[in-house]
């Protein structure tokens, strides 16, 4: 269904965050809703970027691999696995969204060369360190990938990866 409407509701540098109202015109889809009914967006991550990510982390993009939600009670439809790399980084990982805190933290026990781990903690446990994450990570807004690739000896397997990004 094509999208007829797509404006921005909030507007920069008052309110960071990009809120849309967004319209689509269902004629002839086929898809009926009422009053009160969601629709879940999903989106995906360029194509390019994602292999350019798995290159980065020299990760095989046709690789196969399973992910086992934590918990069996959260439905979960739009997931099919087995899949690719190449797959799971484009639909299923927000790896360019911003990282929180928590993630270099996590990113530190990684870091094989001191003076990455060392920056790692300095921006999670020293006042100051705080002040420069702040203007490294947020105001520059960095992603997961981008910290990934400044700090190239903190290299976690897929599957601790996996549990610290959304």
């Amino acid at each position: 269904a094509p999208v007829t409407v797509n404006r921005r509701l909030t507007s920069p540098p008052t309110y960071e965050r990009d809120v849309r109202h967004i319209e689509i015109d269902t004629t002839g889809s086929g898809i009926h809703y009422e009053a009160g009914d969601v629709v879940a967006v999903m989106p995906v991550n360029l194509h390019e970027r994602v292999v350019d990510f798995l290159a980065l982390m020299e990760w095989d993009a046709e690789q196969l691999v399973t992910v086992t939600p934590r918990s069996a009670d959260v439905p979960a439809p739009w997931l099919q696995f087995p899949c690719t790399l190449l797959t799971l980084f484009s639909r299923y990982f927000d790896i360019f969204g911003t990282p929180r805190r928590f993630f270099f933290e996590q990113l530190a026990f990684y870091a094989t060369m001191d003076v990455h781990q060392e920056r790692l903690i300095y921006f999670t446990q020293d006042p100051e360190g705080r002040e420069d994450l702040y203007d490294y990570n947020t105001r520059e807004k960095r992603t997961y990938a981008e910290v990934l690739r400044d700090f190239p000896s903190a290299r976690p397997s897929l599957a601790q990866l996996i549990s610290l990004v959304p």
